[in-house]
């Protein structure tokens, strides 16, 4: 099976290019090969893909649905045409997934991983589908134990298409610009020194995000000063813009999150749908959602803690685009 990890700053210093709908362009050709052909069920004989910076293009559309029972790990049950490729990996292993919709334009992709042919094992964090038509999807894991896995390409709804398809295993370490699911790589995997030890970028106080880091597999660390306070310069892009920012809590320590203006002020009842969650040490569950204060129209959030360990911060916008925000974080013991 796999251990899925799932799961901002002055407009100034923003890369446009980094906002997630952007991102599945990054490194690939802009001429995809003709469509190759995907396996119609993952009990038939399933093409291998290698990791690859060059994507491919598939067309489901010819292929039948038989799949709908992965709302586990997709958070709906996609009822559209699929089709499956398969990955060879080894434990410990992390792996990226994009799947970009070209044709028709309203095509709303959704993917999933199995460790088996049967769709029931399809766990939380194994699937991604939530950004809607015309958008890509993309999907981060972690391979727990060395076989062969099975990649299904599908959709929200019948009729399937044509899409550009990326899988790649990035390599923590290995410097060079940093790869899909990192957001760092200074060429080693020590913590401490700006990237940690999972090409996840280190934040200090007043410090703005690193995109894209919308799972656990590239959130943020945010590194706390001894008096335990820190600040996070962010903005979200749009409804699939997730920020994710990770934070050490001792045991018995108590977390206190909140949303502010980039001033440091109480957000205004009109700022929208701002949402904030404290969630587990696998980054899948919420384990408190965060609550707006009367007049207010940021959140935040409180928790006491029994269990150390990393823990993490997600924001997002329902409907509210371009939101830049101070995300101010305390942790007490």
């Amino acid at each position: 099976m796999l251990a899925f990890l799932l799961a901002a700053w002055g407009c100034s210093v923003f890369d446009q290019s980094l906002y997630l709908r952007e991102v599945p362009d990054a490194g690939l050709d802009t001429a995809p090969p003709p469509p190759s052909v995907l396996a119609d069920t993952c009990d038939q004989t399933v093409p291998t893909v290698e990791s690859s910076r060059t994507a491919f293009t598939v067309d489901t559309s010819s292929l039948a649905g038989n799949v709908n029972e992965v709302g586990a790990c997709t958070n709906s049950s996609p009822r559209g045409n699929d089709g499956f490729v398969a990955i060879n990996a080894k434990g410990g292993e992390r792996w990226h997934v994009h799947v970009q919709p070209m044709s028709p334009p309203e095509l709303n992709p959704a993917i999933y991983v199995l460790g088996s042919c049967d769709a029931r094992s399809c766990q939380p964090g194994m699937g991604s589908d939530a950004c809607g038509p015309g958008a890509s999807e993309h999907l981060s894991f972690i391979v727990k134990s060395t076989g062969r896995y099975f990649i299904g390409v599908d959709s929200r709804e019948p009729g399937g298409g044509v899409s550009s398809v990326l899988v790649i295993h990035p390599i923590c370490g290995n410097g060079g610009s940093p790869e899909h699911a990192e957001t760092c790589d200074d060429g080693n995997t020590v913590s401490g020194d700006g990237c940690d030890f999972q090409c996840r970028k280190e934040l200090a106080t007043g410090e703005s995000e690193t995109e894209p880091n919308d799972d656990p597999e590239s959130a943020n660390m945010l590194i706390l000063p001894p008096a335990a306070k820190t600040l996070a310069r962010g903005r979200l892009g749009n409804n699939c813009d997730y920020d994710m920012y990770a934070v050490k809590v001792p045991k018995d320590g108590t977390i206190t999150a909140k949303v502010l203006t980039p001033a440091g002020a109480p957000c205004p009842a009109t700022a929208g749908s701002i949402r904030l969650s404290l969630m587990g040490q696998d980054g899948l569950v919420e384990l408190k959602g965060g609550t707006n204060a009367v007049g207010e129209g940021c959140p935040s959030v409180t928790a006491s803690l029994s269990t150390e360990g990393i823990y993490y911060l997600r924001t997002w916008a329902a409907n509210t685009t371009n939101f830049d925000y101070l995300l101010d974080v305390e942790v007490t013991p």
